[in-house]
């Protein structure tokens, strides 16, 4: 128990949906490891996407969808229903309607940077004018008072993140490094689990294959992929990059794919809740977004040993030793990251060492139990002086 009252304290986390992504996947952690004598942990869904609904409800969490247009009012029931404690909100939907219904329960929340455009983009959209403006600027004043008065703590993904954000912030910012589970990415697989993985997913044994993870939507960098690989095909012919994810940018980028002639060297594997078991198909994960506030695709990868090439983001410099346990090329430079996955293929100790180095990395700072203890410090923080509700 907490010691200051007769339950835990009960936390409810607000996520968009339970697509698989990165918060989403953050708070699945959270939730798995989180001292169950101290805290209980609840989610609150406000969308239809349920990729990872069994992995939250195997987690033993309290799940509940609240999809319909009136969701501050239905999470704020659900905030006096349950005697929630702490609001945790993720991204631009669940913080809006999650800490209007924190404000309306005077529940404290801690705010989650997962995503910087949500909380810094302050202007009106671009081309608006008149009625449309002016409402977009008083609605974005109410929800910034609104932020003010509910948010005690403010953790960000990356000290790039919380940088960026802590001038607008009037309470703590912590940087929050997100965690693994070390038991399912377990390091390199042996040669015959890899040729295994690889005939499974369609793919020749002795191919050079090149792995990328992420959702398929702006911003993700998927198609700054295709030219890599056209280039590194110019060397090796048999290089083939298998795209791990899902959604709305995926028939652009297979439209892409087929314009420049790549459509035998690309294999598209869909959502899968067992990415472990894709990566270790691979010889290099490859990654081209163009904005991340982490990149936990990077170190779920890296927790594979797998060696990473990717364009150089402030996010990934702070657990990527270029170099080291990965290889960063500055964004837009095809012929230099190109040539650093052919380095890699053609030094697989070279490589091997890499991927030590870059599962090392993981082990002494990204364990997941580790993670969540210092999260549970901050949450004791936002909820200094109160004690658990009761009816």
């Amino acid at each position: 128990m907490t010691g200051t009252g007769d339950r835990p304290y009960r936390i409810l986390h607000v996520l968009p949906d339970l697509a698989i992504g990165g918060g989403q996947t953050v708070v699945l952690e959270i939730v798995r490891n989180i001292d169950r004598t101290q805290f209980e942990p609840s989610v609150a869904v406000l969308g239809p996407a349920d990729d990872l609904d069994r992995a939250y409800r195997e987690a033993g969490v309290n799940l509940v969808r609240v999809t319909d247009r009136l969701a501050p009012l239905g999470l704020a029931h659900l905030i006096r229903r349950d005697e929630i404690d702490l609001v945790h909100v993720h991204s631009d939907p669940d913080r809006k309607w999650g800490q209007l219904a924190a404000y309306l329960t005077r529940t404290p929340v801690v705010g989650h940077l997962h995503s910087l455009w949500v909380h810094l983009d302050r202007g009106a959209p671009d081309g608006s004018s008149g009625w449309r403006r002016t409402r977009h600027l008083v609605l974005g004043r109410i929800r910034d008072a609104i932020e003010r008065a509910t948010v005690r703590h403010y953790v960000a993904a990356s000290d790039t993140a919380g940088h960026a954000f802590s001038d607008h912030a009037d309470v703590p910012v912590v940087t929050y490094r997100p965690g693994l589970d070390l038991t399912r990415f377990t390091g390199r697989a042996p040669d015959a689990t890899r040729v295994a993985a690889r005939v499974a997913l369609g793919i020749d044994a002795d191919a050079l294959v090149l792995v990328t993870v992420g959702r398929f939507v702006a911003g993700k960098g998927q198609a700054r992929l295709l030219p890599v690989l056209a280039e590194v095909r110019g060397t090796r012919p048999d290089a083939v990059l298998l795209f791990v994810g899902d959604g709305p940018t995926r028939a652009a980028v297979a439209a892409e794919a087929e314009r420049l002639g790549l459509t035998e060297a690309v294999r598209f594997a869909g959502t899968r809740t067992d990415v472990p078991s894709v990566l270790v198909a691979a010889d290099v994960f490859v990654f081209a977004s163009e904005s991340e506030s982490f990149g936990i695709a990077v170190l779920e990868a890296m927790a594979m040993a797998l060696p990473v090439v990717a364009y150089r983001l402030g996010p990934l410099e702070e657990f990527v030793v270029d170099g080291d346990s990965g290889l960063l090329i500055e964004p837009g430079a095809v012929v230099d990251f190109a040539a650093a996955v052919l380095k890699l293929a053609s030094d697989p100790d070279y490589a091997r060492g890499m991927g030590n180095d870059g599962r090392a990395v993981v082990e002494g700072g990204f364990d997941a139990r580790r993670s969540v203890k210092a999260l549970e410090a901050i949450y004791l923080h936002a909820l200094e002086g109160r004690t658990p509700r009761s009816s």
